[in-house]
Formats: structure tokens, C-alpha cells, sequence
């Protein structure tokens, strides 16, 4: 006789289905497994796709996620500065490196400035040209 922790373990389904049930031989003991996380899982995947699709035909949605993603580089590149920064080691190879990340860092910076142009002139089309309009400079 399997003891129940025997019978779980053999009858899982890794896939995450909605319900698994087992029983012994005899039919008398019936497991049910049940596991929400991957209903929640498949249910936010599912929406984070529908948000991807309507992103997509969004020029706006695209530029502000474009805008996220080099703040989030350019924000790295600062950090690899400052660790570098703080090594100890060879002066020539550190200022070397120095150089190269402080390159990155300026195209990247370079690349935000040049996303805050579309975004502005993206709101000035979607808002008429009206003068005094907010524009957002953070996505």
C-alpha cells in the first residue's frame, strides 16, 4: 500500500493543470490537486499578451516603454561606473574602462534625449499643437 505522500508525488502534474485526481486500488481514497499559481500564471500571461498586442499599435505605448528601457541601461551603466570607480587596480586599465562605459553612458543619454523629442512631438500632434501642454518627461 503506497502511503498518500507516495501517491501525490507519483501522480503530479508538473504541467499545472487545473486538477489531478488519484485513487488506490480499491477506489476507496480519491486526492484532489488543485493549483491556483498556475491558473494565475496562465491568466496574467494572458492578459500581459493582450497588453503587448495593444501596445504594439501604440507608437506612444512603444516610445514610452523605449524611454524605460534606456533609463533602466543608462541607470546600469552608472552603477558599472561607480564600481569601477571604487577598484582597486591597474590606473591605465581603469581609466580605459572608465572611458568606455562613460562612452555608452552618453549614448544612451544621447538615445533619451532624443525619445523626449518624439514623445513631445508626439504630444504635440495627439494634443493639436495646443501651447502650454504637459508633456510627461518620465514614462
Amino acid at each position: 500500500m503506497l502511503s498518500i505522500s507516495d501517491r501525490l508525488n507519483s501522480n503530479l502534474n508538473l504541467t499545472g493543470s487545473a486538477s489531478e485526481s488519484t485513487s488506490q486500488s480499491n477506489g476507496s481514497d480519491e486526492v484532489h490537486l488543485d493549483n491556483p499559481m498556475a491558473k494565475t500564471t496562465a491568466k496574467a500571461r494572458a492578459q500581459q499578451e493582450a497588453k503587448n498586442e495593444a501596445d504594439a499599435n501604440d507608437p506612444l505605448a512603444q516610445l514610452k516603454q523605449h524611454i524605460k528601457e534606456l533609463q533602466k541601461k543608462a541607470k546600469e551603466l552608472q552603477q558599472q561606473i561607480q564600481e569601477l570607480q571604487s577598484k582597486d587596480m591597474d590606473p591605465d586599465a581603469k581609466a580605459q574602462q572608465l572611458d568606455a562605459l562613460s562612452q555608452q553612458l552618453s549614448q544612451v543619454q544621447g538615445a533619451l534625449m532624443d525619445a523626449y523629442n518624439q514623445l513631445a512631438e508626439l504630444n504635440r500632434k495627439n494634443n493639436g499643437g495646443a501651447s502650454g501642454a504637459v508633456i510627461a518627461t518620465t514614462a
